[in-house]
């Protein structure tokens, strides 16, 4: 669970800032992810810090209420937000896209988790993990996409 919240935590940190050469997807993908993306992106990082501190938590009712007031606002708060980020193209629509599967994947799973811990029923915790984990493999599979459209037109990540 360390390596992927590194992981997750690594690319997240590193989308801050593209450059390259113009065109319409470039242009786009570049405001995508330095300005429309920037509080999406720290909401994620947010997430993956507070399900890391769960590790310490000696009581459920701790994690409970992670989920409940931290997880889902800020789950609900990127769902909102994707969907006012007005866009051109189909390639950067498509990211969008998959980001919002993973904040979907997010929210059922917690969910899924607090209805699990409010009914201590153990079978709901691991069902609601795995929906959490198939979010990772769609987050994944999201950063795969982003490198793939970076590299094709052009730009790279700054350090």
């Amino acid at each position: 669970m360390k390596k992927i919240i590194t992981l997750i935590l690594a690319l997240v940190m590193s989308l801050s800032v593209l450059t390259g050469c113009g065109s319409s997807v470039a242009d786009e993908l570049t405001k995508f992810i330095n300005e429309d993306m920037a509080v999406v992106n720290q909401n994620y990082l947010d997430i993956t810090e507070e399900a890391g501190l769960w590790e310490t938590f000696e009581d459920e009712t701790l994690v409970l209420d992670s989920i409940n007031n931290t997880m889902l606002p800020k789950v609900e708060e990127n769902l909102n937000l994707l969907s006012k980020i007005t866009l051109e193209t189909d390639e950067v629509k498509a990211l969008r896209s998959k980001f919002v599967e993973v904040m979907n994947a997010y929210k059922e799973g917690f969910v899924t988790m607090a209805d699990a811990l409010e009914k201590d029923d153990d079978a709901k915790m691991q069902e609601g993990a795995a929906i959490i984990d198939n979010g990772i493999a769609i987050f994944n599979e999201y950063g795969e996409d982003l490198n793939d459209l970076v590299e094709a037109n052009g730009l790279a990540f700054e350090e």
